[in-house]
């Protein structure tokens, strides 16, 4: 998918605001000639820019962890090369959180290429982990103007997630018991044992084509079995949150939806 890195990698540098980043991308597995000429050519434009390469099959944890590694900043970004930036000031409005006391990690939000929202922040209820207010307009207000402000949440996605290498080393970066999926959701779990705080700032806007490179995780049923697998192991090492539910998700709202939407129940009387 040359023309998505393309696409990402021109979008983060005619579209910042802020230049002072450098961007480290990792190949893992590529077999088009097109992927490594568009490598070499990004390497002589940019002296801000560096290819490294993990060896093996997919991991997207491993993946991150080599990629911070390889950086030399005291705060990370973790980025899909299948997202595009929008607003010009979305570094900036993701690194002013870095100056709050007890900051964890920083998502944004992104949205499908038909401007209906994708993520807006992660709610973990008792029967697995989903997105909050997922395929509402963009322009939607929100519960009490959620998607307009930076709101506390239980998890951001990995597809574009800020951290402090600080922090980032103090829980040991992404746990590669989880390769493919809820990673990121375990990532942002362990910040919060440690008494930190996970922000979403909705502010900041990414369009995201999810699953180009790879696939969805529920498609075909080896890679349904694998997603139940790590949906089994996330619950066993959280047992408590997946027992009480989401702190950041009313208990009196439907448990059976991310939308905010009231509970409510009845009865007949005879």
């Amino acid at each position: 998918c040359a023309e998505y890195l393309e696409q990402c990698v021109s979008s983060i540098f005619e579209k910042s605001t802020y230049d002072r980043f450098e961007i480290v991308i990792v190949e893992n597995n590529s077999t088009t000639e097109k992927i490594f000429e568009l490598y070499r050519s990004l390497e002589a434009q940019h002296d801000n820019l560096k290819v490294v390469t993990f060896e093996g099959s997919f991991d997207f944890s491993a993946i991150c962890n080599l990629g911070a590694e390889q950086s030399s900043g005291d705060v990370l970004l973790f980025l899909n090369n299948d997202t595009q930036v929008i607003t010009r000031d979305w570094l900036e409005r993701m690194l002013v959180h870095m100056n709050r006391e007890n900051l964890g990690c920083v998502g944004a939000k992104l949205l499908y290429p038909n401007d209906l929202i994708q993520h807006v922040g992660i709610v973990v209820p008792k029967w697995g982990p989903a997105h909050i207010n997922e395929l509402l307009p963009r322009d939607t207000l929100g519960y009490f103007g959620y998607l307009r402000f930076p709101k506390e949440a239980s998890a951001v996605t990995g597809a574009c997630l800020m951290v402090s290498r600080k922090n980032f080393e103090l829980i040991g970066g992404f746990d590669t018991e989880f390769p493919i999926a809820y990673n990121d959701v375990d990532f942002c779990l362990r910040l919060r044992q440690e008494g930190l705080r996970v922000i979403v700032e909705p502010r900041a806007e990414l369009y995201h084509y999810e699953s180009v490179s790879r696939g969805a995780d529920f498609d075909g049923k080896e890679k349904q079995v694998r997603l139940q697998g790590d949906l089994a192991r996330l619950m066993s090492r959280y047992p408590k949150l997946f027992v009480e539910g989401d702190p950041f998700y009313n208990p009196n709202l439907q448990l059976g939806s991310t939308h905010y939407q009231l509970a409510w129940k009845f009865s007949l009387q005879a």
